[in-house]
């Protein structure tokens, strides 16, 4: 008999787990209040949960191969929370109304992808974790005010294809561990206030643009982009920002270690624009570009052991590359535009570093510093009184044996100071 039970209790084992491969479960509620909850475990699931009023809450917790989530909520105060485990999960959230929040956890996965998260209300949060590799966060569109996006992924070739906040007061925040990772096609328009921060540790990960079209781009005023970056070969490509008190903050390599092959590019656009850029490693390359009012830029190029052995990748205003003309590479800092006034500052530590500013503009304050061994540093200005207003000035300073600097300036009540073989610069 004890036998004869045991051999029963496998067969309802057996077709129990056999039942739960292809399940389909389907929640419709059209009242206030409501919650909904689907648990799936085992493979080829499928939950969709759809809430038509307020103070909603739908929970979808799928562990299996294959499984497929989708929420709709269309009311003020819904809360939706998917958690998926395995293998080619699909979440798709989409809410309209006020205060509205979305969880979406993805682990321990391959090939996990967040096709849609769509927000259309104020005070809308969104919160993305997923671990595994080649994960993607196809589309996220928050159109509302006060909105928050917070992205966590770890691991290897893992992609935030494209996210669109257009409104007021929007907040976005990347984190990615791992390598070959890429953020690209995020996009804050239409508002103020808008704060964007990216952190990407590892190697051969990306911030740049996907196709033809631009990366990060800002429009609207009071903006502010932060970019931080630690590892080996990594890029931040074609950052724009369109409007008003644009900040613009990017950090390539800290710690000891410092990085290796880092590239910075970007524009700003608009007035009282600021963005500072800090390179801390060996072979990087930052290139910016100001077309506005009242500009402020700060580029810091420094190592643990001071040396670079960087390629040149610069431009100027009309995008035509700069060469040194001995086929000789280089570590390069470069600012370019036509504006009223910049404020330009690039320091460099090392050896084998060139800075180049080129501006086309009055009332200028630019100032290179470079401090090591064999560094070049080139001056092109167009325009009049630049350095003569009190606290501007132009110069070129450099400390150490066998640097090269020119300055070329046309125009009239011009101020300009090279100076070798000097001390650690007052203005830095």
């Amino acid at each position: 008999m004890k036998k004869l039970s045991l051999i029963l209790s496998f067969v309802f084992m057996w077709a129990i787990s056999f039942a739960q491969v292809g399940n389909d479960a389907d929640i419709v509620q059209n009242a206030n209040a409501s919650t909904a909850t689907i648990t799936q475990a085992g493979d080829y699931n499928d939950g969709d949960i759809l809430q038509d009023g307020t103070n909603q809450t739908a929970v979808i917790d799928e562990s299996g191969d294959n499984n497929m989530a989708s929420i709709t909520q269309s009311a003020a105060g819904n809360n939706a929370a998917v958690t998926q485990s395995s293998n080619y999960n699909d979440a798709i959230i989409t809410q309209s109304g006020n205060n509205n929040e979305a969880t979406v956890l993805q682990q321990w996965n391959d090939d996990n992808d967040v096709v849609l998260v769509n927000q259309t209300g104020n005070k809308n949060m969104v919160d993305i974790i997923q671990s595994g590799y080649q994960n993607e966060i196809d589309v996220l569109t928050q159109s509302g005010n006060n909105n928050d996006a917070t992205i966590y992924q770890m691991g290897r070739y893992n992609d935030v294809g494209k996210i669109n906040q257009i409104t007021n007061s929007n907040d976005i925040d990347v984190y990615q561990w791992g390598y070959d990772n890429n953020v690209a096609n995020i996009t804050q328009t239409g508002g103020s206030k808008n704060i964007m921060a990216i952190s990407q540790s590892g190697w051969n990960n990306n911030v740049e643009k996907e196709y033809s079209n631009k990366t990060i781009e800002q429009i609207g005023a009071k903006n502010e982009y932060y970019v931080v970056q630690s590892g080996m070969n990594n890029l931040v490509q074609l950052v724009d920002q369109e409007g008003n008190n644009n900040k613009f903050t990017a950090i390539q390599g800290f710690g000891w270690w410092g990085s290796y092959n880092g590239y910075i590019e970007g524009d700003q656009m608009g007035n009282k624009n600021s963005a500072k850029l800090s390179q801390y490693g060996s072979n990087q390359t930052a290139a910016f570009y100001h077309n506005g009012n009242n500009n402020d830029l700060k580029v810091m190029q420094t190592s643990w052991w001071g040396q670079y052995n960087g390629n040149l990748a610069s431009y100027n205003m009309d995008e035509t590359a700069i060469n040194d003309g001995d086929g000789q590479s280089w570590e390069d800092a470069d600012v370019s535009g036509v504006v009223n006034r910049i404020t330009a500052t690039i320091f460099q530590f090392g050896e084998d570093n060139l800075a180049d500013i080129m501006v086309s503009a009055d009332h200028n304050n630019l100032d290179i510093a470079q401090m090591g061994e064999d560094n070049t540093a080139h001056m092109y200005i167009s325009g009049s009184h630049n350095g003569t207003d009190i606290g501007d000035d132009v110069s070129i300073s450099q400390n150490g044996t066998l640097n090269d600097a020119t300055i070329t300036i046309t125009g009239t009540h011009n101020d300009a100071v090279i100076q070798q073989g000097a001390a650690f610069p007052t203005w830095f």
